[in-house]
């Protein structure tokens, strides 16, 4: 069984009608606005408070299950729509992809042999949480939520081990895919970098290994770079920028840089 994240179970919520528990789909209603009003469906559906970060994740998510479009400009800023019936497509192109492997005992269960929809399926897949959904159902899926409510009624931080268990990357984004930022998006990014990158010029080393420290410092000033020109292939954004940016989390989770490296990764992620 591989990792299984809070992010996942609140991905399915958002899709599915968790008042109803017979066997049909009982898809929830479209969503269309802007991320707070998104970030407030997400806590409504869920019973209690999502962090930011995790939201990110659940976007993340949505995207590779084929119901999120992301679009943002300079007159509508960023706006999410989530469309649920499309769900119903995933998951007949997930069972061909069962049966199709079924058949073919010699094909290799890796991303990289994979045609593109099937990366999009094994990433989803490979943590299981899917599969069982598809089998076990809404009761399922309800007592899984209900069972997070609990923890954190109880005082418990289920959120705390996300950082260490991020899933950016497992998901490398196709080598072709250019990205355009509007303006607005490039001051905002380049600030957030350049605010990094003065913390870790400050820092000495990086759990004391001089050379990571100056990887690190290389890799955001590249991306850097990449957002200065307003276009790039998103996979070099990936390779450099969030990379690097994942790296800060996991070394500084409790300190400034991490909370700023996490928070700029939530952001990026949503162009990506």
């Amino acid at each position: 069984m591989g990792i299984r994240r809070p992010s996942d179970y609140i991905a399915l919520a958002l899709i599915k009608d968790r008042g109803s528990y017979d066997d049909a789909w009982a898809l929830q209603s479209d969503f269309a606005g802007d991320p707070d009003e998104f970030h407030k469906h997400v806590n409504k559906i869920c019973g209690f408070i999502v962090p930011d970060t995790i939201i990110a994740e659940v976007l993340e998510r949505l995207s590779n299950l084929g119901v999120l479009k992301v679009t943002d400009d300079d007159y509508t800023g960023t706006y999410i729509k989530v469309s649920p019936n499309d769900y119903d497509d995933f998951i007949r192109k997930f069972r061909n992809q069962e049966e199709e492997i079924a058949k073919d005992d010699t094909i290799i269960l890796e991303p990289s042999v994979l045609s593109k929809d099937f990366k999009e399926f094994w990433i989803v897949s490979e943590v299981d949480v899917l599969a069982d959904y598809i089998e076990l159902g809404n009761k399922w899926l309800e007592r899984a939520i209900q069972g997070m409510k609990a923890k954190i009624d109880f005082g418990e931080d289920i959120f705390s081990t996300e950082l260490e268990n991020h899933i950016i990357n497992e998901i490398v984004p196709a080598s072709d895919r250019i990205v355009t930022i509007n303006h607005n998006q490039q001051i905002e990014f380049e600030e957030a970098t350049n605010e990094i990158i003065e913390k870790v010029e400050q820092e000495n080393s990086i759990d004391g290994d001089n050379d990571l420290r100056s990887q690190i410092l290389g890799q955001l000033k590249a991306g850097l770079e990449f957002i200065r020109a307003g276009i790039f292939k998103s996979q070099l954004l990936f390779l450099s920028l969030i990379d690097a940016l994942q790296v800060l989390v996991l070394r500084y989770e409790k300190e400034t840089v991490g909370a700023l490296a996490a928070a700029l990764i939530a952001e990026l992620v949503k162009i990506l």
